[in-house]
């Protein structure tokens, strides 16, 4: 689902900006660049953007071709996409490594039961040590980071889960996280 048009304004101001300066005027055509901000927009990442741009530009350059069309843009994002989580994942240490991975583990696992944080802190405690306190830390980080998303249930009478998902393909995240 595409996000709302007023959130746009920031990302493409800003892709506008950078193809100002690094190409000449027509080489990204407003059709394309609309097509960019979408796929930037839809990772929630501007850094997606930039490197759609720059892969795009590339691939059109290396055909000769003087303006990016739409199969430059789409060979280019299935590099692109993954740019933030691969930057991320870089900052992430050992333990973090092995519990996000762990995530896209269990997320493949089973794709169709939602993943609560109970599940997963049972599930990830016969796999590595890791405390209560530590768990919700990383968890909160991850989600922070745009690695996860939590989303808050009510459960009725019983109280509150957490279920997490992972923005990111899993197969992905096991990759980059080795």
């Amino acid at each position: 689902m595409p996000p709302p048009l007023q959130d746009r304004g920031p990302f493409r101001t800003g892709l506008q900006d950078r193809i100002r300066q690094a190409l000449f005027p027509g080489a990204i055509p407003d059709k394309i660049l609309k097509d960019i901000v979408d796929k930037a927009m839809a990772c929630g990442d501007l850094r997606v953007g930039l490197d759609l741009v720059r892969r795009a530009s590339l691939n059109a350059e290396r055909e000769g071709l003087m303006a990016v069309c739409g199969q430059h843009v789409e060979s280019a994002f299935e590099s692109s996409k993954n740019v933030h989580l691969e930057s991320t994942m870089k900052t992430l240490n050992k333990e973090e490594l092995n519990l996000l991975t762990h995530i896209a583990h269990l997320t493949l696992e089973d794709p169709d039961s939602p993943l609560t944080a109970g599940m997963l802190y049972d599930s990830a405690q016969m796999r590595m040590r890791i405390s209560y306190t530590n768990f919700h830390q990383r968890i909160k980080k991850f989600d922070d980071l745009r690695l996860i998303n939590v989303n808050h249930k009510n459960r009725g009478i019983g109280g509150k889960t957490r279920e997490i998902i992972l923005r990111y393909d899993p197969v992905k995240v096991m990759e980059v996280g080795g």
